[in-house]
């Protein structure tokens, strides 16, 4: 079955966003075999707040076909962060700890949905907010097949409420530079592949929610339209 072009773009999206149950795990010391990954992830909790370039490419296990894509992506452990595409027609997918929303301006269509309690967002940049808890959600196994010089890990979800089978999470042994790349397979065996690249450490607050574009629809993550003057909305930014 072939996809239309605005379709493709949200599964995009919808590649690197799952609505999951949520669990509060605590952390242990890593074993050895995963210490260079929870080293590595430990860098990141010195900083406030980062961004990164990512270029991702998601491709279709039925069709074979690959869709690319690339931006900027912030991120404010343990809950906020925004994706925003660089390409046309430059989706956003966001979150402020409170409210998760996707602004698809070429569908002129905005998304919302509650970030708070029932359902837990999560993101695999995620994995980068809590280092002591990987182990609690994943077996953790060093891939000896690692090109020369990099450390490769793949990570199996050790409950089934998450929507993939496994990550692949990627980066070099020398700390010069903080970037990696992550691999996701989802239960379908759709790949979503993700390189991180050009850290930068942010101390100035930012906005991690876009305004609501004017006469866009406003729905749920289920397509039901939403009351725009539900007081719930009010503490919004409207354009």
């Amino acid at each position: 079955m072939k996809m239309n072009s605005g379709k493709l773009r949200t599964a995009v999206l919808w590649s690197i966003i799952w609505v999951a149950a949520g669990h509060t795990l605590h952390g242990v010391g890593a074993t050895d075999d995963a210490a260079p990954l929870v080293n590595f992830i430990s860098r990141f909790q010195v900083f406030r707040m980062f961004s990164f370039d990512f270029s991702q490419e998601n491709t279709n296990a039925t069709t074979d076909q690959t869709i690319r894509a690339s931006g900027e992506v912030t991120f404010a452990p343990p809950a906020r962060f925004r994706w925003d595409y660089a390409s046309r027609p430059q989706n956003i997918l966001a979150s402020d700890g409170v409210w998760l929303m996707m602004v698809l301006p070429g569908d002129r269509q905005v998304m919302l949905e509650s970030a708070v309690g029932n359902p837990a967002i999560w993101s695999p940049i995620s994995l980068l907010s809590d280092p002591a808890s990987i182990e609690q959600e994943f077996e953790v196994k060093a891939d000896a097949a690692a090109p020369e010089g990099r450390y490769r890990f793949n990570l199996k979800p050790r409950t089934e409420d998450k929507p993939f089978s496994g990550i692949e999470f990627e980066f070099a042994k020398s700390f010069d530079r903080i970037e990696f790349s992550m691999t996701i397979t989802d239960l379908a065996g759709n790949r979503n592949h993700l390189e991180f690249t050009h850290f930068r450490s942010l101390d100035k607050e930012t906005d991690f929610l876009p305004p609501i574009p004017r006469n866009s629809d406003l729905t749920d993550f289920s397509g039901r339209t939403l009351d725009r003057k539900d007081p719930r909305y009010s503490q919004l930014r409207k354009e």
